[in-house]
């Protein structure tokens, strides 16, 4: 019975240290749990986290993309603008500096902003490769783009230099213009007074010349009575008889005759009978088919029509 007690004891005290071992496995069991749920939710988080950081750096990549793409254009027009020289020779030049300065001026604040996305980008502990390579290209795009920018900022001075220096040739060359066109004032006014000085002299050679052909030259004609006759010179059935209008058909069918280079009057083959209108016999001489004039003033003064008549 003794033996059965301590027995009995013994397996309840086995019994109760058995339940204290199993109520502290379960307490470590439910600390061990909890510390994996704890560890769940952080990496739960962390992972959040980091896909969150991937898309907001794709994102600002993007961007920064939109942005240099957008220097790029404004870099080509720039570059179109400054390359075509004709314009300043159209004085434009003003318009394309205030033209290029508006797309500088853009370029510089969108530089600016991708400059700013691309430091946010930098500090983000991604360690996807590909993301690290598109934020190390980017950088050297910036790096060109801002080459590029510096580079036309050169050639935008050298464009304001060459267009102060069109700007005074033309207002040389308007000075000049001014100086010519007051010089070809006054040559014109000289001119003008020359013109209507040669007007004049012009109406007095006119009237010399008429003096000389009224004058100085005469008309001559020569034949026989038939042609005469024919050619309306003399009357007809007579011989000494001039026909009304007689000169007129002198200066058709004959010749003209200088009166004070020539005392001679030829009258081809055949001797001249007699001359019409009768001069004054002592002026002159008939010497077998030609006809001297001995005075040239006495000869032709009573006309200048002479008609020489022979067989």
């Amino acid at each position: 019975m003794k033996i059965f007690y301590i027995s009995t004891l013994f397996a309840l005290l086995l019994s109760v240290v058995s339940c204290d071992n199993h109520k502290k496995e379960l307490e470590e069991q439910t600390i061990l749990q909890q510390a994996l749920a704890d560890s769940l939710a952080t990496l739960e988080e962390e992972d959040r986290l980091i896909k969150g950081e991937y898309q907001e750096a794709m994102a600002i990549l993007n961007a920064i993309d939109d942005s240099l793409n957008m220097i790029a254009s404004r870099n080509q027009q720039m570059k179109s603008l400054l390359d075509d020289k004709t314009l300043l020779g159209d004085g434009a030049g003003q318009d394309i500096i205030v033209k290029i300065n508006a797309l500088k001026a853009a370029n510089s604040i969108t530089m600016r902003d991708a400059k700013g996305l691309q430091g946010k980008a930098s500090s983000y502990q991604v360690e996807n490769k590909q993301i690290q390579s598109m934020i190390t290209k980017l950088e050297v795009r910036l790096i060109e783009k801002q080459s590029q920018l510096d580079s036309i900022n050169v050639n935008i001075t050298n464009m304001r230099s060459a267009l102060t220096l069109l700007q005074k040739e033309v207002e040389n060359t308007e000075s000049d213009l001014t100086n010519t066109y007051a010089e070809l004032k006054v040559q014109t006014n000289f001119l003008e007074a020359s013109n209507q000085q040669l007007e004049v002299a012009i109406l007095d050679l006119k009237d010399k010349n008429q003096f000389i052909e009224d004058d100085a030259v005469a008309y001559v004609i020569c034949g026989n009575r038939r042609e005469l006759r024919q050619n309306n010179i003399l009357k007809l059935l007579s011989n000494q008889s001039l026909r009304p209008g007689y000169r007129e058909h002198i200066r058709e069918y004959g010749t003209q005759f200088s009166i004070f280079e020539r005392d001679k009057v030829g009258c081809g083959e055949g001797d001249i009978i007699t001359i019409l209108p009768a001069r004054d016999t002592k002026s002159y001489m008939i010497e077998g088919s030609t006809i001297k004039i001995v005075d040239s003033k006495v000869f032709w003064a009573n006309s200048k029509s002479l008609v020489l008549i022979k067989n």
